[in-house]
């Protein structure tokens, strides 16, 4: 059956199409949930190719787009899948045995496949690593230019210019009449000069002639406000990092989880050591599970290790908390990775559709494969276990949990746990060093912010004018500080911040009071890192510094 388009969908569809009457390359800017893959789809079907190259950033996410066309297709196609090597590229991707679809590493093959008499437009799905070798198609098979290319996830393409990635941007290279662009993260980068003075050109999205006009722009608020995305909250769970000290000393157990034994690649194990720190995140998840009654949480870590040792130590954690803190319901934690078996990973992604008769609890840790590439159900809430730095991979996780979710009312959540210095503490005393109980690094929140402000104009400017009325209040003192020890009018008493969209959550031992102390000091560090103004007050205080240094000469000369 045909799926109806969306206003929005057909608005771009037919947008796409008529700037392809004056341009040959053309870009959509489309948030997770948008419906990017049969927007794709459709705008294929309307410009009517004999050839398609279709190039995908990892075969999973090549295998779900053929899926979905084939299912979604008004009429057949015939398809190969073209990869440079049988593992996929990452140790997160599939493996190319998993393809369900005719696929090769031999451009001869494809060349045989584009030279068979059919009736069908032809679609080559391939992966931005193997373009490079694309080229040989037309310098050896005498195969002509691609009617269409289609590229997903195209800000895997931009940056330094010669790099695999970008291959298919040029004519000389892979020659192509027509390219379609599709991004929800779209990215800007200049040149810039190397170490040894040399100029390293970039491409940049906002560059006309290579990525063409921008066609269309659908923010996650714009899909939300039209009930196709569900409504979002950032959940910052604050502990301190006494707390984290005396839950591991005073239950001795803890300890021997954090030493876990994993499968490692060709069938081995091997050990891996979960670090204080960890402990906290699967603590504060256990807490965040009862307190907002979640029932399916996809977590995202550094590492497939990572993941798999969070997803092992994570029942034996709840185990040692007290009962009041425990989850209500059974919990079941596992991790999935790209070269997991196919089926094992199906079924533990699966999942997460959890029964809303039950009281079943299912968390699913990994790495990226979550990202992009691998179908998921609707979520109640993500994690960030471990720092997060690209916005275009926080974008893509947000997405995730902002799939609509029938069987949740409230907003899904974001977790992110931060853990903060206890005054008057000293981790030595314990025997835990600064790396084990590291505090003060709130980049995770600053970049989820700012993620969301890119892709939610309306928070955008709410976090704008949070900002302003900051810098108008709050003057930093001659090292750049402010005062930390007042209380912030705009953090009502349940923690909620930024009209209830950021809510700081309580885990620490602290008081009612002292934890007022402690948000407002992380709120007041969020701002000045995910604002360029506060460089304003940085250059005031240096030029103040320097006219005072300046003065003091003049005063000695004197």
């Amino acid at each position: 059956m045909t799926k109806t388009l969306r206003d929005y969908q057909a608005t771009a569809i037919a947008d796409g199409l008529a700037t392809f009457t004056e341009h040959d390359r053309a870009h959509f800017v489309l948030a997770c949930g948008a419906g990017k893959t049969l927007i794709s789809l459709r705008l294929q079907e309307a410009v009517n190719p004999g050839t398609v190259l279709a190039l995908f950033p990892t075969l999973a996410l090549l295998q779900q787009t053929y899926d979905e066309w084939s299912a979604d297709a008004e009429a057949p196609f015939d398809a190969y899948a073209f990869c440079s090597r049988t593992r996929g590229a990452g140790s997160d991707d599939l493996d190319s045995s998993q393809l369900h679809l005719p696929h090769t590493t031999d451009v001869k093959v494809v060349a045989g496949f584009l030279a068979a008499p059919s009736s069908k437009p032809k679609i080559l799905f391939a992966t931005y690593q193997s373009s490079p070798k694309l080229a040989a198609l037309h310098t050896d098979h005498g195969v002509g230019a691609w009617d269409l290319a289609i590229f997903d996830e195209a800000h895997r393409t931009a940056g330094r210019a010669g790099k695999k990635f970008s291959a298919a941007l040029h004519d000389h290279t892979i020659p192509v009449h027509k390219r379609a662009f599709f991004t929800a993260t779209p990215v800007t980068f200049t040149s810039r000069n190397s170490p040894d003075g040399e100029n390293i050109p970039a491409h940049s999205m906002d560059d006309l002639t290579v990525y063409g006009p921008r066609v269309c722009t659908v923010h996650f608020s714009y899909l939300q406000e039209r009930g196709y995305l569900s409504d979002y909250q950032v959940a910052v769970m604050v502990l301190t990092n006494k707390d984290v000290a005396d839950m591991i000393k005073d239950n001795p157990d803890i300890a021997s989880y954090q030493t876990v034994t994993r499968r490692g690649s060709h069938g081995r194990t091997e050990t891996v050591n979960m670090g204080a720190r960890d402990v906290a995140v699967a603590a504060a998840l256990s807490k965040a599970i009862r307190q907002a009654d979640l029932r399916s949480i996809a977590a995202f870590h550094s590492s497939i290790a990572k993941s798999q040792g969070f997803a092992m130590m994570l029942p034996s954690i709840l185990g040692e908390l007290a009962p009041e803190e425990r989850p209500l319901g059974w919990v079941t934690a596992d991790a999935v990775w790209g070269t997991q078996d196919a089926a094992e990973r199906d079924e533990i992604i699966h999942r997460l559709s959890v029964d809303p008769a039950t009281t079943d609890i299912q968390v699913v840790s990994n790495a990226r494969i979550l990202s992009e590439g691998v179908n998921i159900p609707s979520l109640d809430a993500i994690l960030f276990a471990d720092a997060k730095s690209s916005k275009v991979d926080i974008t893509q996780q947000v997405g995730r949990a902002l799939r609509l979710n029938e069987n949740r009312d409230a907003p899904s959540l974001v977790i992110i746990p931060i853990i903060v210095p206890a005054e008057g503490y000293n981790p030595e005393d314990d025997g835990f060093n600064d790396d084990d109980l590291a505090t003060g690094n709130y980049d995770t929140v600053v970049n989820v912010l700012g993620s969301l402000a890119d892709n939610d104009p309306q928070f955008q400017a709410r976090l704008n004018a949070e900002r302003d009325v900051t810098l108008a209040t709050e003057t930093p003192d001659a090292e750049g500080m402010v005062g930390s020890d007042s209380y912030r009018s705009d953090i009502d008493a349940d923690g909620k911040w930024l009209d209830g969209k950021l809510v700081f959550i309580n885990q620490t031992g602290e008081n009612k009071i002292q934890f007022r102390r402690i948000i407002n000091s992380v709120s007041v560090d969020v701002l000045k890192e995910s604002s360029d103004l506060w460089d304003w007050w940085g250059n005031f205080y240096a030029l103040k510094a320097l006219m005072e240094e300046e003065r003091s000469a003049a005063a000695e000369a004197a």
